[in-house]
């Protein structure tokens, strides 16, 4: 009798082991059933969506996927961020990336309009055109280490350059604003006479020509137009911005020269050096300015001069009068403020340029330096002092409202702007961010959700 032969049936067989332990891989290629409940009315899959290579693809994907985007959150988690390690490099030297072997650019080939016009792109291409640099300029050789006043004056206050020539004898960037409305012809041959036939007195003044349908300042050009202009062209590489109605009452070269280890350190480190700003019931004259702390003090105590910080009642600003009394050190500015606009002493490259869109605010150029990481340091012995009257402004109610409404938002734009740059340079955890952290924390946290609501 022969033995039966048995064969077992494909349900019988026993099973693989990898196709044990992957039964869950398997599942999902080879669903018996929906994983998610589905119409039995909705139409089929798409005929590639049913192939097992499809699916395992779109499988593979997701895995690589999920694993990525863990590796990262684990990276960010875990890796230290080093603080004194920024991602730019202090050898770095800009270069030109066309033609670096030759000793021309193309820049000097652009006419003289079409470059001032790049280069103040925010306002009329008309006015910047009649822009000219150095339009009176000083033969005499500036060293690069000293300080420049920079003024900015119209036809109407040449006599304070010439009263502060008198009292400053080193180097001075000013612009002057014609109107064209005007005679303006021999407005230019009265002011180029008097310059020229006082050689020795402006012998240190380097005048730039702005030439508008206005003198005023208008959207043609603004006053922060010329604050750059007058930046730009400085012959030094420290720069500090004085009213036309203000002069200097102690010795600022001396002062630089004898701390320049000290101060030199702040100024290239984008720190700005404070000169409080004094004024007088009785504006006095160049003969009796006091030049130290102490007369000062006295007058002050006497109630016949006080502290002025712009925007802010008599001795009440962010300078803090009482603390400059006891002071014999620099101090950091405590108790900052957005519309603060206290005279500077400042490098010429290292802080951001003045926002052009203004037409007259200086604390719009200061408020970008604070974010960029710039303290103000008030100085300890040296001050200026007010010895005209300030005349009003010659905004209108309407540019004054506009101006108000645009700082408010730029004060969000420069939150976010410089933030975004601190990060990207490796600073965002280190102290040149405290400044924005301490300013801008409402705004960064709240961005775009509509939550910002006032300055801080």
């Amino acid at each position: 009798m022969d033995t039966p032969e048995f064969s077992l049936s494909k349900r019988h067989r026993p099973k693989s082991p990898w196709r044990h332990h992957f039964a869950w891989l398997e599942s999902l290629i080879h669903p018996s059933v929906p994983v998610l409940p589905q119409d039995t009315r909705a139409p089929p899959q798409p005929w590639f969506l049913r192939l097992p290579l499809i699916r395992y693809a779109i499988l593979v994907y997701i895995i690589f996927a999920v694993a990525l985007s863990a590796t990262h959150v684990v990276s960010w988690c875990v890796t230290h961020r080093s603080l004194s390690s920024p991602r730019v490099f202090k050898d770095w030297i800009p270069k030109r990336t066309y033609a670096q072997d030759e000793p021309f650019s193309l820049l000097d080939g652009m006419p003289h309009g079409l470059k001032m016009a790049k280069m103040l792109d925010k306002s009329d291409y008309e006015s910047t055109t009649k822009v000219q640099p150095y339009w009176l300029r000083t033969a005499q050789k500036i060293h690069p280490e000293g300080l420049s006043l920079m003024v900015m004056i119209t036809p109407e206050s040449w006599s304070d350059l010439v009263r502060l020539t008198d009292h400053w004898q080193g180097p001075i960037s000013a612009t002057l604003h014609i109107g064209t409305e005007e005679d303006g012809v021999t407005i230019k041959d009265k002011i180029r006479h008097a310059y020229q036939e006082h050689a020795s007195r402006f012998q240190s003044v380097d005048v730039h020509l702005i030439e508008t349908t206005s003198r005023s300042p208008s959207v043609l050009l603004s006053r922060n137009v010329e604050r750059n202009i007058a930046r730009l062209y400085a012959r030094t590489h420290y720069i500090c911005e004085l009213p036309s109605n203000v002069i200097p009452a102690t010795d600022l070269r001396r002062m630089l020269d004898s701390n320049k280890n000290v101060y030199g350190d702040y100024l290239r480190n984008g720190d700005m050096l404070i000169l409080p700003l004094f004024v007088g019931n009785n504006r006095p004259s160049l003969r009796n300015i006091p030049n130290h702390k102490s007369r000062l003090l006295d007058l002050v105590r006497r109630g016949e001069m006080g502290l002025l910080d712009p925007t802010f009642e008599l001795n009440q600003g962010p300078t803090n009068l009482s603390h400059w009394e006891m002071a014999t050190q620099p101090y950091i500015i405590e108790k900052y403020d957005l519309h603060y606009e206290p005279i500077v002493i400042q490098s010429k490259f290292v802080q951001p340029w003045c926002a052009e869109r203004f037409l007259d605010r200086k604390s719009a150029c200061l408020f970008s330096n604070h974010l960029a990481g710039g303290d103000f340091w008030v100085l300890p012995q040296d001050f200026v002092v007010q010895v005209a009257p300030t005349k009003p402004t010659t905004l209108s109610s309407l540019d004054a409202v506009i101006e108000d409404r645009l700082y408010s938002k730029f004060f969000w734009e420069q939150c976010v702007h410089h933030g975004r740059q601190l990060e990207a340079l490796g600073l965002w955890y280190g102290p040149r961010s405290k400044n924005i952290h301490t300013q801008c924390s409402r705004v960064i946290k709240n961005w775009g959700r509509g939550l910002i609501g006032k300055a801080e």
